[in-house]
């Protein structure tokens, strides 16, 4: 079973993003048995405490502590609990459908080889995209949706591998309504769910993930 091994007051210099400066944070003792109880218990980790006090920036420093790839979602008042698990882009799919409608109305040689592969464009699963925790919990079956939809993995600086685990932030759950955090209790508590558009579930690769919910405590959660 995977721990973290700092010690209290270790340092460790993180990095969150190309827009971001590296950042230290600094273990406190409470912290590392928060994430070790967490890891152990297979279970999320909750961080309540006001806006600035570090609780996203703990998620970042126990992933490059334990080397794994992080992943991070904010939530806001539009969320759904499916956006943390994948995304479908109707826009994107209705886009390529007047593309494909433009090709059959002007070539009238083409009609037919046009229409093999109209419902190859339009496939549903070309259009789901993986969100958080799908990586968190499968990050070479999101990898392949990932590929399948033309789009890229999670970018990961140097210290941070999928292949030991992934850390998935959930921030400020408490800006969404209450139906999104029961919404995932599924995929949570049974390691699997099954995204809109694709024939299989998708079932958590036994790397059991560190994930991390934030609130900043202005809404009581269920």
């Amino acid at each position: 079973m995977q721990q973290l091994t700092k010690k209290p007051g270790a340092v460790e210099v993180i990095h969150r993003g190309t827009d971001v400066p590296e950042q230290v944070h600094v273990f406190a003792k409470l912290e590392i048995q928060a994430v070790n109880t967490a890891l152990a218990a297979n279970r999320p980790l909750l961080l309540k405490g006001e806006p600035g006090v570090g609780k996203s920036q703990l998620a970042y420093a126990a992933a490059k502590a334990l080397g794994r790839a992080i992943v991070a979602k904010t939530i806001d008042a539009n969320t759904e609990a499916h956006h943390l698990l994948w995304h479908f882009d109707a826009v994107a799919r209705l886009a390529e459908a007047q593309v494909q409608g433009a090709l059959l109305g002007g070539c009238a040689d083409c009609r037919e080889e046009i229409k093999k592969n109209i419902d190859a464009n339009l496939a549903l699963d070309k259009f789901v995209y993986p969100q958080a925790l799908w990586w968190a919990l499968n990050w070479e079956n999101a990898a392949r949706q990932a590929e399948k939809a033309n789009i890229d993995p999670p970018v990961q600086h140097k210290g941070y591998a999928p292949q030991k685990g992934v850390v998935a932030l959930i921030d400020e759950i408490d800006k969404a309504d209450s139906h999104v955090p029961n919404g995932l209790l599924e995929a949570l508590g049974a390691g699997s769910f099954k995204p809109f558009g694709l024939s299989e579930r998708v079932v958590s690769d036994g790397r059991s993930p560190l994930i991390v919910i934030t609130t900043n405590d202005e809404r009581r959660l269920p």
